[in-house]
Parts: structure tokens; sequence; C-alpha cells
């Protein structure tokens, strides 16, 4: 069994997330997602959903980031994206707009 480490004692930090972030943390996620099953439910093809997902998870930074509610440990070892209440609902025309950088 190994040993618990604590955030502090392995001195690791979170900050605000920015748009310069986006690469390593859309790749961290994708990562992260590749083996979901609700992820292969969406995209059942293996190898298309580790191309689209950190595309997904970079679409995704940033609708969160004018929020500022997306947070990064400094490693890029976790990421957190939020909206705040009432904010979750993504526009029609934003999918429109955005579907180039996802598919």
């Amino acid at each position: 069994m190994s040993e618990t480490v604590s955030a502090r004692a392995a001195d690791v930090s979170v900050r605000d997330a920015t748009w310069h972030d986006a690469a390593p943390i859309s790749q961290m996620l994708g990562r992260a997602f590749a083996d979901d099953p609700f992820m292969h439910y969406l995209i059942p093809d293996e190898a298309r959903c580790n191309r689209v997902l950190p595309r997904v998870f970079r679409l995704l930074l940033k609708l969160g980031l004018p929020h500022g509610a997306c947070q990064v440990t400094t490693g890029f070892e976790s990421a957190t994206y939020w909206r705040p209440p009432n904010a979750w609902h993504i526009p029609f025309w934003q999918y429109i707009t955005d579907r180039k950088s996802v598919v």
C-alpha cells in the first residue's frame, strides 16, 4: 500500500489558470479522461477520442476563463473548471462559432 502525501507536503500549489495554460491543461485532462466510459460512449472510436478530447477541454477552458473560476496546480497535475451559478448554460451560437475548434 502506498503512503498518501498531502499537497502541502508535496509542495503543490494552486493558482488561477490563464489562456497560456491551455495546451498543458487540455493535454492532461485529455489523458485523464481517455478511458472514461462516458467519453467513449460519446466518441466510440478510440483514436478519434484521443484526438478530440484535448480540443474539448481546451474549448471548455476558453468558455470558463471569463468567469475567473478555472484553477490549475503548478505542475499541471490537476485542473478545475467551474462556472458560477446560473452561468452554466452555453448559448447555442457559441456551439456554432466554436465547432471548428473541436471537430
